[in-house]
């Protein structure tokens, strides 16, 4: 099972990002970052390609919160989960399940790094153990030719 992970915002980026106002759709407000993120979808896969559409909301975690197992809705082999990590612990990272081993493996993150995976692939947030806020741009991405064929 193949997972995806590249830095491609900077700290004051994703600081840009947290003060949207928007509650979905949150990457439209930022076209200047959308191109960056298409550049890591196509080196995960280069069968997914512009236009692409990209579903994002942000997620915000106290301590103590954390997440369930789940998977994003698309259309397997034409849709893609991924996450930006925006602020927050590191060490708190995302637990994701080998679709093929069933293992859960934790993936400790960095400020604007970004995890791509097939959208049928389970996570879960792990529990936000610190006492800082832990924020993510959570997304779900779709081929839009596929959609219009």
């Amino acid at each position: 099972m193949k997972i995806f992970k590249e830095i491609i915002f900077t700290q004051k980026e994703c600081d840009n990002i947290l003060k949207s106002n928007k509650k979905d759709n949150v990457i439209e407000e930022f076209q200047e970052y959308k191109e960056r993120i298409e550049n890591s979808v196509r080196k995960f896969r280069d069968d997914i390609f512009p236009p692409i559409f990209i579903f994002s909301w942000i997620i915000r975690y106290e301590k103590g919160e954390g997440g369930p197992w789940h998977i994003h809705r698309g259309i397997k082999e034409h849709s893609l989960s991924a996450n930006i990590f925006l602020s927050g612990n590191p060490n708190v990272g995302i637990w994701i399940r080998d679709k093929n081993s069933g293992i859960e493996t934790l993936h400790k993150n960095q400020i604007g790094q970004i995890i791509i995976m097939d959208c049928d692939v389970f996570h879960k947030p792990e529990i936000n153990y610190s006492l800082r806020q832990r924020c993510v741009l959570g997304m779900t991405i779709h081929n839009i030719n596929f959609h219009l064929e």
